[in-house]
């Protein structure tokens, strides 16, 4: 999802937003992907322009649930690993792409918001 950009279902109104510049941002942002720029990568961008690989993180992260918690010693050194896990710069790049990709849809579509395009983002 992060890496194929904001879907149009992003720029559906809300109770607030102006059906006109919801429309307008909808259109911004297709005129975006059509571009080329259909990644919510941005500044999260690795070296190499990537986002990082999901599957390793996704498994980092599951290896903490076989960490024991039957001791204060066991809690505390799996919430230290948990707290340096989340600290890396690959969990960092996921996790700004992943708030982008949701604000777009969250976002208030009026005049006076930014437009909230996979580019602007």
């Amino acid at each position: 999802m992060l890496e194929d950009g904001i879907p149009d279902a992003a720029y559906k109104p809300l109770t607030g937003d102006h059906k006109a510049t919801a429309k307008r941002c909808k259109k911004l942002n297709q005129e975006v992907r059509d571009r080329g720029q259909g990644s919510l990568a941005l500044d999260t961008l690795d070296q190499e322009g990537l986002m990082p690989a999901m599957k390793p993180l996704a498994l980092k992260f599951a290896r903490l649930r076989t960490l024991g918690e039957d001791t204060v010693g066991e809690v505390k050194a799996k919430a230290t690993r948990f707290r340096d896990l989340a600290q890396t710069p690959d969990v960092q790049r996921v996790r700004a792409a992943a708030d982008l990709y949701v604000a777009a849809f969250l976002l208030p579509k009026t005049d006076a918001a930014p437009v909230p395009t996979t580019n602007e983002l």
